[in-house]
């Protein structure tokens, strides 16, 4: 896993973090190298996040309305994470205001707030490997495990190597 930014952040994570989990706990989850996977955060505008895909290419008006619903339920009931300092716009540039400023995360992927207004109003498919992942999880209980998330992502940034690579659905 990634290095601890410094050690001044990783004793402030540990006084907040501490009381509630254990230390030993955190050193636990700290050495497990569990490394949580970033995925529908977009390309910006004007060149911001370039290296992040665009949901346009992830467009797929024929996913199984089954398995799409399946997946929007499993994206909003995930334990909230982190919050961010601002909110999100719809990359598509619809009417939708207000896509959160709330990350979730199952433990092992991470997304924000808003990645269900995607599959919902815009035909946006995930990938199989992520909706895959749902199909197993399904019965994932994601408050229990919600302080031990909370500590991996305040001291390890999420990893979106795998985000990054992906290219969606769109045929050129």
């Amino acid at each position: 896993m990634e290095e601890i930014r410094d050690e001044t952040h990783f004793e402030k994570l540990m006084e907040i973090f501490a009381p509630k989990v254990g230390r030993e706990k955190i050193l636990e989850l700290i050495a497990s190298s569990k490394k949580i996977k970033a995925m529908g955060f977009w390309k910006g505008k004007n060149g911001r996040y370039p290296d992040f895909p665009h949901p346009v290419d992830f467009v797929d008006p024929d996913w199984n309305n089954e398995e799409r619903q399946l997946v929007i339920a499993y994206l909003n009931r995930a334990s909230i994470n982190t919050v961010q300092m601002g909110l999100s716009w719809c990359r598509f540039e619809c009417e939708h205001v207000g896509m959160g400023g709330f990350e979730y995360t199952d433990g092992t992927y991470c997304w924000p707030e808003g990645l269900s207004h995607y599959i919902e109003k815009h035909d946006v498919r995930l990938p199989d490997e992520f909706v895959q992942h749902v199909f197993r999880n399904l019965d994932s209980r994601f408050p229990e495990d919600a302080e031990e998330n909370t500590v991996l992502l305040s001291f390890f940034a999420p990893d979106f190597i795998w985000w990054k690579s992906q290219e969606g659905w769109k045929k050129y």
